[in-house]
């Protein structure tokens, strides 16, 4: 406050306060409001580094402001006769976007899950997950990130949503829980009229990228030698009839062995 002298007999006591809003939504103006006893007055900010606000009228008692930016920003009102200040802070908020991203689309049975989630804002008053299945099945939800299931060949829906006083975003995403288990067979025949039969195929092998397989003939020569083996499976090549042995690795399990008869002929 501050005061002017008539001679010696009048005192006027200046006053001055401002208000406004403590939050608001990016979208929306703000409306100031400086309550002063002298003639006039003007209004300034600061903000977040380059943000820009932009006054319905600097020297206007009740303007309104919108900003370029999310953030804190303060206003501030000066009056014109004793330099006097006050200051308003207003937090102004985006309305919330939210994408939700996962480690990999499908999944083996009784196999886990992380999903992650990335948002434009920290305010908002919730996070909520929400999952189903295009068929009838069991979730099981043991925390926040992470979601582990037990089903079969089932595709599942997980969406996370969040909300604050500016709005609400969703965003979903979808996989597969799928049986992983190998389908090894015990014999094959190149000249099989179907084709899955034509080679020593095991089945399931592609959901464990990064596997090998060796083959070996009864006397232990090396006849195949291949990384991510489903992508090319032996077809016997110049190999006569008779019993190998194959040697399989793939991330995360043990190493497998076992046999495999080759035996050319028309038939399946």
């Amino acid at each position: 406050d501050c005061g002017t002298a008539n001679g010696a007999a009048t005192i006027t006591v200046h006053t001055l306060d401002v208000i406004g809003p403590l939050e608001v939504c990016l979208v929306d103006e703000a409306d100031l409001t400086a309550t002063f006893t002298t003639s006039g007055g003007n209004w300034t900010y600061t903000g977040p580094i380059g943000a820009i606000a932009t006054f319905s009228n600097e020297q206007d008692a009740t303007p309104s402001v919108s900003v370029d930016v999310p953030g804190a920003y303060q206003f501030v009102f000066t009056d014109d006769v004793c330099s006097m200040q006050r200051t308003w802070n207003v937090a102004f908020t985006p309305a919330p976007t939210i994408e939700v991203s996962m480690d990999t689309n499908r999944i083996c049975l009784e196999g886990e899950i992380t999903l992650s989630y990335q948002v434009n804002t920290d305010i908002y008053d919730q996070l909520q997950w929400d999952q189903y299945a295009e068929e009838s099945d069991t979730l099981v939800l043991p925390g926040t990130d992470s979601l582990t299931y037990s089903a079969f060949d089932t595709l599942f829906h997980v969406s996370a949503t969040i909300t604050n006083f500016c709005g609400t975003a969703t965003d979903e995403v979808a996989y597969q829980v799928i049986d992983c288990n190998l389908d090894i067979p015990n014999v094959f025949n190149p000249d099989s009229d179907v084709p899955e039969n034509a080679y020593f195929n095991i089945v399931a092998l592609g959901l464990h990228a990064g596997n090998n397989v060796k083959i070996f003939d009864r006397w232990g020569r090396k006849c195949y030698d291949v990384d991510n083996y489903h992508l090319n499976p032996w077809d016997g090549g110049k190999e006569s009839d008779g019993v190998y042995f194959w040697m399989l690795e793939r991330p995360g399990y043990e190493a497998e062995s076992g046999y495999v008869h080759l035996v050319h002929g028309a038939g399946n």
